[in-house]
């Protein structure tokens, strides 16, 4: 569990930082703030849901394997289906790039 919260920590420390500094540089002009607002404000969402995720499963389930397990691999679930969207999206970075 500590190291989960580590590498996490680290993980999200980055985030705060190259992302809102991607969408500045790949945005328009008039939606670039909105977009950066959006991004902190769905990004504090995801670390609020994640905290009571792991209150949650330590507080219900029995110390194993099991329990480590579900933390570490449920945020890669979500991921996932961000990828497979980003193939959908109309002028997403993947989509700039490939033009």
């Amino acid at each position: 569990m500590y190291t989960a919260r580590i590498i996490s920590g680290i993980g999200i420390g980055s985030l705060s930082v190259t992302g809102p500094m991607s969408i500045v540089e790949l945005a328009p002009a008039e939606i670039r703030g909105l977009l950066t607002a959006w991004y902190t404000i769905a990004m504090g969402i995801a670390l609020f849901t994640s905290v009571f995720c792991v209150y949650g499963i330590f507080l219900h389930m029995d110390p194993g394997r099991l329990q480590y397990q579900i933390v570490w691999f449920s945020p890669a679930i979500f991921m996932f289906f961000a990828i497979l969207a980003s193939f959908f999206i109309c002028e997403s970075p993947r989509w700039l790039m490939m033009v």
